[in-house]
This record gives structure tokens, sequence and C-alpha cells, in this order.
């Protein structure tokens, strides 16, 4: 392997050692959140609005991907509701989300 391509290897790595990082932190986030609406905050009706962490969990790794590997300014996403909780784009990205049935 010439120095230019082990190069290239390296960088690939260390970008989805980031990709890899920032989905991590998305999970947790978006777990966090629903457990917080779920069962944290006051709620004297009873009425559930926080969703499922499993919804939004199979949509991480693609989610994080999307927006920070793949979407161009111009390009837009529609996310099921479930998914919510991941699917906020970055304020460093320049994608915008919008909410789709």
């Amino acid at each position: 392997m010439t120095d230019v391509a082990a190069e290239r290897t390296r960088a690939e790595a260390d970008a989805f050692g980031v990709l890899r990082e920032i989905e991590r932190r998305v999970l947790w986030l978006s777990t966090a959140v629903i457990h917080e609406a779920n069962l944290v905050r006051p709620n004297p009706s009873g009425l559930k609005v926080g969703g499922h962490q499993t919804s939004s969990a199979s949509m991480v790794s693609i989610m994080t991907s999307l927006w920070f590997r793949h979407l161009r300014p111009q390009d837009r996403v529609s996310v099921k509701p479930h998914a919510s909780p991941c699917s906020t784009p970055s304020t460093t990205s320049s994608a915008t989300s919008t909410s789709g049935t």
C-alpha cells in the first residue's frame, strides 16, 4: 500500500470513528428524551407523549450517516413522528427535517 493510500485509509477510519461517536451520543440523547417524557416529567393526566425508544434507536445509524456524511444543503428528509427524537438535525448541518406521515 502506498503512503497516499495508507493516509486515505487512516482518514476514512477517523471519519468513521467520529460518526460512531455522534451516533452513540444521539442514541443516548434520544433515549433520555423519551424516558424523561414518559417517566420523569409531572403527568397528572397520565397521557403518554414520549414515544418508544426502539423506534428512535432503529433510525439513529441511518440519520447520523445521512446528516453528517451524505445530505447536501438542498436535500430534504421526511421522518415519521415515531423517530422524531433522533431526527432533528444538528446545528452544524445544513439539511432540514420535515415531519411526514
